[in-house]
């Protein structure tokens, strides 16, 4: 490939990318994906219920608003910690929700989630109307 493409690879730095390709097959196996699939599945079955055991039901709908960044080991919850703090400089409100709060809203996470980090008043962004 030319260097000046898009998609140019400098071969001489394939060793530092390879643990990353090796993770990233892992990943994108069928069955993992399957099972990935399902869990989510089932983790958003109950979604409403789940958001309510932990926003409490007193809040009004537009409090509500938020999403779940699942950590699947403890590197990612430590990771998340870090991320988290930058998050919350740049004027974010998140929490860290632990294994056993995501456990009580989920059964079916069990053995699987370590944390999770609830993102408040997040539901994807948006562009300013000028």
């Amino acid at each position: 490939m030319k260097a000046s493409s898009p998609a140019a690879l400098d071969w001489a730095s394939a060793p530092q990318i390879l643990p990353w390709a090796i993770e990233y097959g892992r990943a994108t196996r069928y069955d993992t994906v399957e099972r990935n699939t399902w869990l989510l599945h089932e983790l958003g079955r109950d979604a409403l219920r789940s958001y309510e055991l932990l926003l409490g039901s007193e809040l009004p709908p537009t409090k509500r608003r938020g999403y779940l960044i699942l950590h699947f080991s403890e590197r990612e919850a430590q990771a998340a910690i870090r991320l988290n703090a930058i998050r919350t400089s740049f004027g974010a409100a998140v929490r860290m929700v632990s294994e056993a709060d995501i456990v009580q809203m989920e059964p079916v996470v069990r053995g699987v989630t370590k944390a999770a980090t609830f993102v408040e008043k997040a539901g994807g962004i948006r562009a300013q109307a000028r």
